[in-house]
């Protein structure tokens, strides 16, 4: 049985600086990783730690209606696509 953790987080730095231990836990536990974040210039370090990663166009400042609905658009996405 293939084992997913996301992590689904506002910027892909953010990742690097605060997930990562668990990350890292995850996949020695033998969970395949991937991340949705921003992407704010450093997701091939993600990649290069053999993560998967998938883009977000989340706007973390916007609370309006429509952009709630894509960003709960595109994770859908993400996760039919992982599935």
């Amino acid at each position: 049985m293939d084992r997913l953790l996301l992590f689904v987080v506002g910027e892909d730095r953010y990742f690097l600086t605060h997930r990562l231990p668990a990350a890292k836990a995850a996949k020695i536990a033998g969970f395949r990783v991937a991340v949705v974040a921003k992407d704010t210039g450093k997701s091939s370090e993600i990649y290069k730690l053999g993560y998967q990663f998938y883009p977000s166009s989340v706007n973390r400042g916007s609370t309006g209606l429509f952009q709630i609905f894509l960003s709960i658009k595109n994770l859908a996405l993400i996760l039919r696509g992982l599935k």
